[in-house]
């Protein structure tokens, strides 16, 4: 995920709304999110938390994924535009005015999303709409704006540039999908400078419209939001969600590039949404995604392995579900005369799940550790209002972290191994980001 963030103040609440929220004797606790679909196309979900601050953001089916041929990075870009001029107001206007009420900006995308949200005061809740309305319908992108947006992401391709785990798991995405999924999070600078603000507005334009987008609250009432959506979104355009298919087929990409070190994704189609995603964020976990401890081998699956090695090197799982479709695998790092030890390593790893599945205690772990990553969703409003917006957008209703978590208590360790062997006894791909003369074949 990639994000943007404009704030040029100490994030303040407003005295009025604080003292609001401690008199009112009405608070009680969190809620469920509640639905509605609004005259103008929309739809708006709430999460009422009985903060004394609210955030309301759009969420769009608006990622790299449905970039195309003539316009790769434009998601990336469009991102960058987020809160610029407009046709009704100048980014220092929009700036101003949510900084008036002690808030912040903030733009993301993803593969399959875009989001931008706002954060204010409780009181502000019309004033955030309708900043997020303006973003959404009258987006300028003027050409000095654009340019600075080009800069922006001049930077951020610098940096990404040094992270070689993101590098082989974004070449493991273009070896293994046809269609939008292929598509790079971090575009390439020369896709970028051929961008015109012609090419930022159309894409704009086409993703910005009420059938494919979700407007979510979180700290507010759905009366209120509701109110302020049909005034704000009255003129907002109408339209369907972008159409791409994508099907994974184990491949190969392999991308040299000077350094220490190489980092190597060796993948398995995965799932999409549902069920199925859940046993497989549970593998996930199970084989490790985190940090483990310092001292000891008493961590997960893939730390044991690590200590077993003996070597500076890293092993980390990662997966990712996507409306259609999934990836699964893991991410080797070492320094480039260790690669190719470290890649034998995770054939081994691979041939043992594929043909004795993970243990009881791992998968444990894993299933707690799902669980709990599904309850800190809730700290970030900006990541809640995300989630919130991509599963109502995808399937029209929310799982939240309770029943997220029943879900995978219910799961058995039989139901997760079958799962498991099934993929990693399949056909991998790989991705390949360093001295990849050193990469021994699959």
């Amino acid at each position: 995920m990639c994000q943007m963030c404009i704030s040029a103040y100490p994030f303040v609440l407003k005295t009025a709304s604080l003292r609001h929220f401690l008199k009112d004797s009405s608070y009680k606790g969190l809620t469920v999110v509640e639905i509605s679909k609004l005259s103008n196309g929309i739809t708006v979900a709430s999460l009422e938390t009985y903060s004394p601050i609210s955030t309301v953001g759009v969420v769009s089916h608006a990622g790299a994924r449905f970039e195309g041929s003539h316009n790769k990075g434009v998601a990336a870009l469009n991102r960058q535009m987020a809160f610029k001029s407009t046709t009704e107001s100048t980014q220092f206007a929009i700036v101003r005015e949510i900084e008036h009420y002690g808030g912040r900006l903030h733009s993301t995308t993803t593969r399959e999303h875009s989001t931008t949200t706002a954060t204010g005061s409780r009181d502000s809740i019309s004033t955030l709409v309708d900043a997020i309305a303006d973003d959404f319908t009258n987006r300028e992108a003027l050409l000095w704006e654009v340019n600075q947006a080009k800069s922006e992401l001049a930077i951020q391709s610098a940096e990404e540039a040094g992270n070689g785990s993101f590098q082989a798991i974004e070449a493991v995405h273009a070896a293994s999908f046809s269609g939008g999924l292929a598509n790079a999070l971090t575009p390439a600078p020369y896709a970028v400078s051929a961008l015109s603000p012609d090419a930022v507005k159309a894409y704009n334009k086409a993703m910005s419209t009420t059938g494919n987008s979700v407007l979510v609250g979180v700290g507010c009432q759905h009366s209120d939001l509701v109110a302020a959506a049909e005034t704000a979104f009255g003129s907002a355009p109408s339209g369907e969600k972008p159409k791409d298919s994508c099907t994974f087929s184990a491949s190969t990409m392999l991308v040299n590039a000077a350094g220490p070190a190489t980092y190597v994704a060796v993948a398995f189609e995965g799932k999409p949404q549902g069920e199925d995603a859940l046993k497989l964020a549970v593998i996930q976990h199970a084989l490790g995604a985190g940090t483990d401890p310092k001292w000891g081998n008493s961590g997960s699956y893939l730390s044991r392995k690590l200590a077993e090695n003996k070597s500076n090197t890293s092993l980390v799982a990662f997966n990712a579900s996507y409306s259609d479709t999934g990836i699964i695998g893991i991410v080797a790092g070492a320094g480039n005369a260790q690669i190719g030890n470290l890649v034998g390593t995770v054939k081994e790893i691979i041939a043992d799940v594929g043909k004795n599945g993970l243990s009881a205690d791992d998968i444990a772990a894993g299933k707690a550790a799902v669980a709990a990553a599904a309850s800190f969703i809730g700290d970030d409003a900006n990541v809640l209002i995300e989630e919130i917006g991509a599963q109502v957008g995808t399937h029209g209703s929310y799982m939240d972290a309770e029943a997220t978590a029943k879900k995978v208590e219910a799961l058995t360790p039989a139901d997760i191994n079958k799962l498991a062997k099934s993929i990693f006894s399949s056909k991998p791909s790989v991705g390949a980001y360093g001295e990849v003369s050193q990469v021994p074949k699959f």
